[in-house]
């Protein structure tokens, strides 16, 4: 296993909050309905419709973008929601 030695650490987990601050106020601006915490790399895009799931996880996945959907049973049929996390 490789160790990170002086700041590589640091400067890396810097960049993962830059990255996932960015992404978040981006997604904000076009619209979207974000919840979690706003340091959190993990970040669930609301739906509320589910019909248009399987169009936004097949656009994200062409685009190379790791994607999940959450959905009934998981969650109610109106708080359906994706889940993406930036590395």
């Amino acid at each position: 296993m490789k160790q990170m030695g002086g700041n590589e650490g640091i400067l890396k987990v810097r960049q993962l909050s830059e990255n996932t601050r960015y992404f978040r106020k981006r997604l904000t601006e076009m619209g979207f309905i974000i919840i979690g915490h706003p340091e959190s790399p993990v970040i669930p895009l609301m739906l509320y419709f589910p019909s248009i799931a399987l169009v936004i996880v097949d656009e994200c996945l062409k685009a190379g973008i790791a994607i999940v959907f959450a959905g009934n049973p998981a969650t109610s049929l109106t708080t359906c929601r994706l889940r993406l996390c930036i590395l």
